[in-house]
């Protein structure tokens, strides 16, 4: 809507999230790097959502990088 790039961070990806591309969602990323418990998620969540952001990174720097 205002052209801003949305980039959704999730513990999972479930059924139906594709809905949310029509709505302005630009990609999606899990936490999740394999099957994982609940409890794990949430004991270990501030390293998922750190590996998770610096994925995002990666993937925008390389997105930059095919443009040159």
């Amino acid at each position: 809507k205002f052209g801003i790039p949305v980039i959704v961070i999730t513990g999972q990806i479930g059924q139906g999230a594709e809905k949310l591309y029509n709505m302005g969602v630009d990609a999606m990323l899990s936490i999740a790097q394999g099957p994982i418990s609940l409890d794990d998620s949430i004991s270990n969540a501030e390293n998922l959502i750190i590996s998770a952001s610096e994925s995002v990174a990666r993937l925008i720097k390389t997105g930059l990088m095919m443009r040159k």
